[in-house]
């Protein structure tokens, strides 16, 4: 279990350290704030001989006027939870306002590369409030994203051979790399909010596509829900290594995770299951794994006979021993691998407005 989910944090931690950031754009209505005293009010008796400039009063009330027109007022602002960078350190802000439009913004730093890597999200665009379930729905028009400002040349390089590294894995896609590399040079602006989303080249709930979230209002705290996934009541979502965590009336906890690989064999669907028992305090889940069960299964008779046929020439020509070609013939077995000999521990924070989970402690940590 530990070699599995090890590995699967590895592969989320690179794309993990493409923070973002944003400038404002001149297609943005930028928020004003009127520096200095605001026009006079005061009576004024004028001398009735005292001939007044038609012009500068006409010119005078436009500007006031102007200025008015861009103050958006505030209907209520909000601190982002966003489940995706939960554990991690960041901080979000919501503004909706009274002509519905809205603003959010959220700021993270990651500190893989061995410096601190700042990344700022800004988007802008219309919302609608769902009274009845207290949910808001946004709808994106302008996306900024800017990495790692302040970053001298070096520092600069480093990380983006980090991220030309995480392309070459596999781990972000073309578009994501391309975005990265603009925001990481300066700013990176787009209209184009479902592009942007959808290339996921920022690990921000909200900014792959996460639109909807949960407003406390006695909290100030808006939660930000993860697009295409449905936890039932006593499931949770792992955001960092893509598990589903269940914890059932009966005491028993179950983390799994459902993957599709295409590799030399074909494509293939992997199955990892982890059982055991947990003690609930709040909001802190204490889980005991016990039982750990790995299952492949492939797309088609021919990829899982050119499988068993490979690591039966690999037994046979001394390659591999028992052990090993054992093991690799359970994992597509009717009831897969399995090690019922274990005792991990896992110390798991629930949120239950998003039903997502954080792993604060796990074997790995602890090594």
């Amino acid at each position: 279990m530990k070699r599995i989910i090890s590995l699967l944090l590895i592969i989320l931690i690179l794309p993990a350290l493409f923070a973002c950031n944003n400038t404002e754009q001149q297609t943005d209505t930028e928020d004003t704030t009127t520096m200095g005293e605001p026009f006079g009010t005061d009576e004024v008796t004028l001398d009735p001989g005292t001939e007044t400039d038609p012009v500068t009063e006409t010119e005078t009330t436009a500007d006031t006027t102007a200025d008015t027109e861009l103050l958006p007022e505030i209907l209520m602002t909000y601190t982002i939870y966003d489940p995706a960078l939960s554990g991690t350190d960041y901080k979000g802000e919501l503004t909706l306002y009274k002509d519905g439009k809205y603003k959010a913004e959220i700021s993270s730093k990651e500190s893989s590369t061995g410096f601190q890597v700042v990344t700022n999200y800004t988007e802008r665009g219309d919302y609608e409030k769902d009274e009845t379930v207290g949910e808001v729905i946004l709808a994106p028009l302008y996306l900024t994203l800017e990495i790692g400002p302040g970053l001298d040349s070096d520092s600069k390089k480093t990380y983006l051979s980090a991220v030309e590294t995480a392309y070459s894995w596999g781990s972000i896609s073309k578009a994501a790399y391309d975005i990265i590399k603009e925001a990481a040079n300066g700013a990176y602006f787009t209209d184009k909010a479902d592009d942007f989303k959808s290339a996921q080249a920022y690990k921000s709930t909200l900014a792959c596509g996460g639109n909807k979230a949960v407003l406390d209002d006695e909290e100030q705290t808006a939660y930000f829900l993860i697009s295409g996934i449905a936890p039932s009541d006593e499931e949770y979502y792992i955001a960092e290594n893509g598990f589903m965590l269940a914890l059932y009336d009966d005491g028993t906890c179950r983390m799994y995770h459902d993957s599709f690989k295409e590799g030399g064999f074909g494509p293939c669907l992997i199955n990892e299951s982890y059982e055991g028992t947990y003690e609930q305090n709040k909001n802190t889940v204490s889980c005991t794994i016990t039982k750990n069960t790995v299952k492949y299964a492939f797309m088609s008779e021919d990829s899982e006979k050119e499988y068993k046929d490979y690591y039966k020439e690999q037994y046979d020509s001394g390659e591999i021993g028992t052990v090993y070609y054992n093991y690799y013939m359970s994992l597509i077995s009717e009831d897969g691998h399995v090690e019922d000999d274990m005792s991990d521990r896992y110390l798991i924070t629930v949120e239950p407005h998003t039903h997502t989970a954080v792993i604060k402690e796990s074997p790995e940590t602890e090594m």
